[in-house]
């Protein structure tokens, strides 16, 4: 390799070198920033009133399909819900009792 060759090879090195150092210092800066949390809502601590919410999100995801069969939910040893979701037998329009035995 000519000392010529050589002298082209640094010369197109250090401008690489100075362009990309030129370039990081343009990059704008990005600062993360928190995602804000919403405060959780109060629990209910009222038995009948929590049964009553449960058996609300319960009904929604029967009547979408999604759940099926007999809930019971307790609280402090208390049962607060005791219900029978959708239909044990689809067919004879059966419905799903808390004492509903599935097979």
């Amino acid at each position: 390799m000519g000392p010529e060759l050589r002298e082209n090879i640094m010369e197109a090195t250090i401008f690489v070198l100075l362009f990309a150092v030129v370039l990081s210092a343009c990059a704008p800066v990005v600062t993360p920033t928190a995602t804000p949390i919403p405060p959780a809502a109060a629990p209910t601590q009222d038995p009948k009133a929590l049964g009553a919410e449960i058996d609300a999100l319960m009904q929604e995801d029967c009547e979408a399909g999604a759940v099926k069969g007999p809930g019971r939910v307790g609280r402090n040893g208390q049962v607060i819900l005791s219900q029978g979701y959708g239909f044990a037998d689809r067919f004879k329009k059966t419905p799903t009792t808390p004492q509903t035995k599935f097979r």
